[in-house]
């Protein structure tokens, strides 16, 4: 646990946003809805069956964010996530296959989350383990007179260890460490939590205890006043750390492994391998399985995720049957309906948006020539210009298709067919007045300006981070001006990688009215996908056509913008799991049609 308390403290601590650590079964067993929340696992070794049984829950209750970070390459963990929206980080430690207490992992942890936060924060990094142990607890320059300080309280069977509330994750390591290698016992409490009752146990076991401190610069003071009062027989060590947010847990920690090593030395037990008892390898390999049932019925999982409420709540309100009789109408309607076009979001749906630089692959513009071939015609909506025809050019082969293929470049300013090399041409000439407007704001704004790359078109301005601030989304930054751009008749949307501030009239939309009209397509049989349901997203007016289906956020509408795919399964991995349930039928020609009961699973 101390690798995920200090990644929970770091993120509060230099994010602003609170967060929190839970073990497997706290997890498995809370009832928090977690909406717009990251959940990141941390295993050495990715295979234990409350790890497993935690991702699995996680998959089902979908959070804005899944991260695993794994000390072994090709786990289980990683497998259950592949193909997934989640993130894997697997990495070997350099140091070599862990002991019982997972010390290498835990190390290689420590600094890889410490050299992440350091990177986004631009902060110093040390160059060496023992640099780094200097800077923060200047006694290691000397570790063995550190040993020596610590030498009386190895004769004690009973630590207090009483810290700054940053200091955390180094008591909760030395707690752990003790307990699991049979060391001693250790009680664990903040400073101040430590005067309202628990100082009673030194009056009553006084005799067989022994206290450590654990300080920054802000708390040092109160240790010091605390310690004087307390009996002056009592062995004790105040071990003070620099207020560095970053490096001072992780030295911490660094430090908590040493004391063990010190604590086995006169105790006899090798903290690496203390010997695991018959039962210790049954309790370890018991199943949770009765605690979680991970699967909730189809209709039950996509209202939940609709309405951005537990499935037990709506029952307890007696609203699911509503949504879920809003739900069958919508799709029943998919059935029935023959499509003969489809209009797609371009980033986020037909690429990543890590992969935004380069053509769809290969699955995806095989699935768009299927359709192709099969007389459906194709829209695409998106933000970008010119890069846009040319990755698509490359991806859709024949050039015979290309002139069934509609783009709508920068959010539908422009339209053009994929055979047009004339469109678009809004990035060249003088903006529109509002967009030239709304440049200058950007601009009196230094501290925001500074901040931000800006792609100028004839009627958007592309936004990105240039500069950004930990914990903040780049909307967040641009709010003081909202009002300012509101007045001048902006658009703000966004998208899985930037802000684009659009001119009045432009949308995404003008790429369905446009396709109806050339195809003679009624709208009702055109299909929209995309992934930003949800305003201000980049695709909600367009998604709340009917019918249509999104890769990641819905919107709050009952009637259109269901996600119907597992899970997790976002992206173009959403977007081929729509296609690949679309069939021809003999009494709807050009036009295909979802396989009955392809979306009810």
């Amino acid at each position: 646990m101390a690798a995920a308390e200090y990644l929970s403290a770091l993120h509060t601590e230099l994010s602003g946003h609170l967060s929190a650590t839970q073990t497997p079964l706290e997890f498995l067993r809370s009832q928090a809805q977690l909406e717009g929340a990251a959940v990141w696992l941390l295993s050495a070794g990715g295979k234990n069956v409350d790890i497993v049984r935690t991702l699995r829950k996680a998959i089902q209750m979908e959070p804005a964010q899944i991260a695993v970070l794994c000390a072994a390459h090709g786990s289980p963990l990683a497998k259950l996530a592949a193909r997934l929206a989640i993130d894997i980080l697997e990495y070997e430690p350099p140091a070599g296959k862990d002991g019982f207490l997972a010390t290498n992992s835990l190390a290689a942890f420590l600094l890889v989350i410490a050299r992440a936060y350091s990177e986004a924060t631009k902060g110093p990094f040390a160059d060496s383990i023992p640099g780094l142990l200097g800077s923060v607890v200047p006694e290691f320059c000397d570790p063995a007179r550190l040993q020596e300080r610590f030498a009386p309280l190895f004769d004690r069977e009973h630590w207090l260890v009483l810290y700054d509330p940053a200091c955390r994750p180094i008591a909760s390591d030395l707690e752990s460490r003790f307990s699991e290698a049979a060391l001693g016992s250790i009680k664990a409490s903040d400073l101040r939590n430590f005067a309202h009752g628990r100082h009673h146990w030194l009056a009553k076991r006084a005799s067989s205890s022994a206290v450590v401190v654990l300080s920054q610069p802000a708390t040092t003071t109160l240790a010091m006043k605390s310690l004087a009062l307390l009996p002056r027989s009592l062995p004790h060590v105040h071990v003070q750390f620099s207020d560095d947010p970053i490096l001072a847990p992780v030295g911490g920690i660094l430090l908590s492994m040493r004391i063990a090593g010190w604590a086995g030395e006169v105790r006899g037990i090798d903290p690496g391998r203390p010997g695991v008892p018959e039962f210790g390898r049954r309790l370890y390999n018991l199943s949770t399985k009765p605690v979680f049932d991970s699967k909730l019925p189809s209709s039950k999982q996509l209202v939940a995720r609709k309405t951005r409420l537990r499935a037990a709540s709506l029952h307890a309100a007696g609203l699911d049957e509503v949504w879920e009789t809003s739900l069958a109408r919508f799709r029943q309607g998919l059935y029935e309906k023959a499509i003969r076009g489809i209009v797609f979001d371009y980033d986020g749906t037909l690429v990543e948006v890590v992969d935004r630089f380069h053509p769809p692959k290969p699955d995806i513009a095989n699935a768009l020539i299927r359709l192709l071939t099969s007389g459906i015609w194709i829209g695409i909506a998106t933000g970008r210009g010119r890069s846009a025809r040319r990755d698509l050019q490359k991806a859709i082969l024949p050039p015979s298709h290309w002139a069934h293929v509609l783009i709508g470049y920068h959010n539908g300013a422009e339209l053009g067919y994929l055979d047009d090399q004339t469109v678009p041409e809004s990035s060249q000439g003088a903006p529109e007045p509002a967009i030239a407007e709304a440049l200058d704001v950007l601009k009196a704004r230094p501290a925001i300006w500074r901040r931000v790359s800006v792609d100028p078109s004839h009627s958007q301005l592309g936004l990105q981070w240039k500069d950004p601030i930990l914990g903040w989304r780049l909307i967040d930054l641009l709010e003081p001006i909202v009002p300012q751009l509101s007045d001048l008749g902006i658009q703000l949307v966004t998208s899985g990688h930037s802000v684009d501030l659009l001119a009045p009239g432009v949308s995404k939309k003008r790429v369905i009215t446009q396709l109806a009209a050339d195809a003679d397509i009624a709208p009702p049989e055109i299909l929209v996908i995309g992934d930003r349901g949800l305003p201000p997203g980049n695709d909600a007016e367009m998604l709340s056509h009917q019918p249509s289906l999104s890769v990641d956020e819905v919107s709050r509408a009952s009637s259109t913008c269901w996600r119907f795919t597992p899970p997790m399964l976002k992206g173009t991995a959403a977007t081929l799991w729509y296609l690949s349930r679309l069939a021809l039928r003999r009494k709807h020609p050009r036009g295909v049609i979802f396989r009955k009961g392809s979306l009810d699973k």
